[in-house]
């Protein structure tokens, strides 16, 4: 992909068909998956990437929130943060920052 143009302009003169991750960034396209605040409470999801920056990432995996991770949406009221239950413990993230979450549903069994 051609660096320094917008992902339109680098489809029109680039014969590859537009990648799933963002040029700019490197990250992820937020087509894998869904955000974390969309998620039902009580059902099993997966983490599938961040679309945040290094320190957020930072301070999410701090939290035991990493790749990989499977988890469950607890509470999500109106105003507050976003209850999250993961490896036997529950933690608290703010909205904006739940919302930079890509997550996908878990298949249980």
């Amino acid at each position: 992909m051609v660096v320094g143009v917008s992902r339109s302009q680098a489809s029109e003169t680039d014969d590859t068909p537009a990648a799933s991750v963002d040029a700019v960034s490197a990250r992820p396209a937020r087509g894998s998956g869904f955000p974390l605040t969309m998620a039902v409470p009580g059902h099993p999801l997966r983490l599938v990437s961040y679309a945040c920056g290094r320190n957020s990432q930072r301070k999410l995996g701090d939290m035991g929130l990493t790749v990989g991770v499977a988890l469950a949406v607890v509470s999500a009221e109106a105003g507050g943060p976003l209850i999250v239950a993961l490896r036997g413990t529950r933690v608290g993230v703010s909205m904006g920052l739940a919302h930079k979450i890509m997550v996908v549903e878990a298949k249980e069994g």
